[in-house]
């Protein structure tokens, strides 16, 4: 085994599992290791990588004690493989030791002569192997028109000056000046660049990871959930595109699209007893009429969808299926592959359960039936049934239940399907333990719904929050926030206000890069089924439900200016740079949202007072992320178009929630 002079560990992004971390096109990654070898030897560490078929190096910075951090952007999508090589930097060691000496005043001319000396070995050895070395070639492609210009312009002058003072009697006759000149020399950072170079590739410690590279909607964008039989269609969803356009959706999802079953066909309101004219539930998928490649007649042909995908990119918007894996009664595969169900002792297909639910129309998929030649029949059958629709343009699925499925079937089934399609996305709505939807994520899924619908106060949103962003969990798990989905009407919605709805959208739309609600939301649409019930009275799962969206809802203003402000703002299109305030208030939640490589900062206070005035405080701290030394900045609330000052330390805060639900603050730095 090679002995390795520098150990070298990776810190993040790393997973547990083993599996690649993930990362998104075009939005910086950053790379954390541990380096070290002798105490006294300087490090040189570089994270390598391609990107347009070329081998690209940055170099990483110390942080101290040993720890050492690089940033880069990928730019190409897909599994992207990063190699970190650290070697010890001999030249600089000898340079800090001269250094040393000079700043003490014991350094003698043989010190300069012995720095000089190395520095030329070391440029002579290069120019001999930089043709040969596939090492210096991977770490240094201009290595050679650089060791000229040194050579010349640097070296040749450093040795000149000594030969100037030798001739001058050495020591006895050397003035400071002819040290600072020496110094100055064997300082020059291109010098110093290549004499840190190693000269051979055993003196160079290497490890490899990959991470998955995701386009940027993997990780930025307003969902929003439209039945289609609700408007008519995919023709009516059409027409409803302008109007979702303005509120600034960039992802239409939209449920099961399939025919429906018949056979124990839901009723309004999750009635056991259907009437001729109920439409079912979407999600019991299958009928005479086809399966999960099917449409249903109702909704328009092959031609309408088509038709409906292409206005939609032509506004900039993506259209999402739901992929729900479950099917009716009178699916063809319960008719065609039996074997494919759970069956009970007496012989009949169970239906599903989720107790105290009940759901009566559908009959879940036994993943692993008795025999294997059925479980890969089946296997690929889901396989081909997803590559029909990515065929037809879709890209984005929003995966109903994936936690009641084998955690193997989903690592089988992205990767086989990213082999194909590396810009795929996949949604999971797996509200379950938070275990399994972290391992969710780490087997593919590209974000996931959350707890969030269920966290209410101050306190229990940002330890959430701070959940969801420690730096394990950030590097697979991208959260998706929804304040209501059809399934879910929680917390203050209940019965709640305009106050309430505006609330807790400001809070989903700036605590992550990503969120969604089902359409109803801006319609305040906020009647329960029952006092226990998180169901909607009247739900749309189980009927058509029609909208004035001509006329428009309560919050499409509120919507659309916090959906430009967030496409305003790269700090909003970020995973994880959120920052907690301290704050007087119990009421009150405030928080930075930050990019400080593009000097972007946000400062959001929300009032979850929403039925009466909240005074209170929010205190700024003196340095921001990134370093940045704050005193005072002038801050623009695109919530009530004013203008606020902003100061270190103490900021009285007073708000109505009638007028506003916080402030949304974009800061601009006083000198």
């Amino acid at each position: 085994m090679a002995a390795e002079k520098v150990s070298l560990d990776l810190r993040t992004p790393v997973l547990e599992s083993k599996m690649p971390p993930k990362a998104t096109r075009y939005q910086p990654l950053k790379v954390v290791c541990d380096a070290f070898s002798l105490p006294s030897t300087p490090l040189r560490v570089f994270l390598v990588y391609e990107e347009g078929g070329l081998e690209k190096r940055e170099p990483f910075q110390e942080l101290g004690n040993d720890t050492y951090a690089v940033t880069f952007t990928p730019g190409a999508l897909g599994k992207q493989r990063l190699r970190i090589l650290a070697w010890e930097d001999s030249y600089r060691k000898s340079l800090d030791a001269l250094r040393a000496r000079v700043r003490a005043n014991v350094a003698d001319l043989l010190d300069f002569e012995d720095v000089v000396s190395e520095a030329s070995h070391r440029c002579r050895s290069l120019a001999k192997t930089k043709s040969s070395s596939k090492l210096l070639k991977e770490i240094y492609p201009n290595l050679g028109e650089v060791l000229d210009e040194v050579t010349k312009d640097v070296l040749g002058v450093a040795l000149a000056t000594l030969d100037s003072i030798k001739q001058g009697h050495g020591d006895v006759n050397t003035s400071k000046d002819d040290f600072d000149k020496l110094e100055n020399l064997l300082s020059d950072v291109r010098l110093s660049d290549v004499c840190g170079l190693p000269l051979y590739k055993s003196d160079v410690t290497e490890i490899s990871f990959e991470v998955v590279v995701e386009r940027e909607r993997s990780t930025f964008g307003f969902w929003y959930e439209l039945f289609p039989r609700s408007v008519g269609g995919f023709k009516g969803v059409v027409d409803v595109l302008p109007h979702l356009v303005d509120l600034g959706v960039d992802i239409l999802y939209l449920p099961p699209i399939h025919p429906i079953g018949v056979t124990k066909r839901k009723g309004r309101n999750n009635s056991l007893l259907a009437e001729k004219d109920d439409v079912g539930s979407p999600w019991a998928i299958g009928s005479r009429l086809g399966g999960h490649d099917s449409i249903d007649p109702s909704l328009g042909g092959f031609d309408d969808f088509d038709e409906m995908l292409r206005v939609a990119a032509g506004f900039g918007v993506e259209v999402a299926l739901d992929l729900a894996l479950q099917c009716s009664l009178d699916h063809p595969w319960v008719v065609d592959h039996p074997e494919w169900f759970v069956h009970r002792s007496d012989g009949s297909i169970a239906f599903a359960e989720n107790p105290p639910k009940r759901y009566e129309d559908i009959v879940p998929i036994d993943f692993f039936p008795a025999r294997e030649v059925d479980r890969v029949a089946l296997w690929n059958e889901i396989l081909r049934v997803v590559r029909f629709w990515i065929e037809k343009g879709v890209r984005i699925f929003r995966v109903d239940n994936p936690h009641t499925k084998p955690i193997s079937f989903w690592t089988w089934l992205i990767s086989a399907l990213r082999e194909e399609y590396v810009d795929v996305i996949f949604l999971a709505e797996a509200f379950t333990r938070p275990k399994i939807m972290y391992k969710l994520a780490q087997v593919g899924f590209s974000q996931s719904y959350t707890y969030f619908t269920w966290r209410n106060t101050p306190s229990e949103i940002s330890s959430y929050v701070n959940e969801l962003y420690s730096k394990e969990i950030m590097s697979y798990f991208r959260p998706n926030l929804w304040p209501n989905t059809p399934d879910i009407l929680t917390g203050v919605l209940r019965w709640g206000s305009r106050s309430d709805f505006a609330l807790r959208l400001v809070l989903a739309s700036m605590l992550s890069p990503s969120y969604g609600i089902y359409s109803g939301y801006e319609f305040l649409e906020n009647e329960p089924f029952s006092l226990e019930s998180e169901e909607y009275l009247n739900s749309e799962k189980y009927e058509i439900k029609k909208r004035d969206y001509i006329a428009g809802g309560a919050l499409d203003k509120l919507i659309s200016v916090v959906n430009v402000f967030r496409r305003s703002h790269v700090a909003l299109q970020r995973l994880g740079n959120v920052v907690f305030l301290p704050t007087e208030g119990e009421n009150l939640l405030a928080f930075l949202r930050f990019a400080d490589d593009e000097d972007d900062y946000v400062l959001v206070v929300c009032n979850f007072d929403t039925k009466g005035i909240t005074e209170g405080a929010v205190y700024l701290p003196e340095f921001f992320p990134g370093d940045k030394v704050f005193h005072e900045a002038e801050g623009f609330d695109v919530l009530t178009g004013e203008i606020y000052t902003f100061r270190k330390g103490h900021n009285f805060i007073r708000l109505d929630p009638t007028k506003t639900p916080g402030h949304l603050v974009s800061l601009t730095f006083r000198q």
